[in-house]
């Protein structure tokens, strides 16, 4: 099994705790595969390099919350 991992930098605490509160435990588009979120002290090196970063959302893309 593969694991993956997302750091996401948030603008105040409020929406980090708000992010966390909606998202964690949620379940994957139906896999049965839930998030798992924590939070990433400020102080933590990644050592491995960044594959991708996004820093906007496309202007096609549709959520559907389901």
């Amino acid at each position: 099994m593969k694991y993956y991992y997302a750091i996401v930098h948030c603008n105040n605490k409020q929406t980090a705790l708000h992010l966390y509160d909606e998202y964690n435990g949620y379940e994957f588009e139906n896999t049965n595969l839930r998030l798992h979120m924590s939070f990433v002290p400020d102080d933590v090196v990644f050592e491995q390099e960044l594959k991708q970063e996004a820093t906007e959302v496309p202007e096609d893309y549709e959520f559907n919350f389901n």
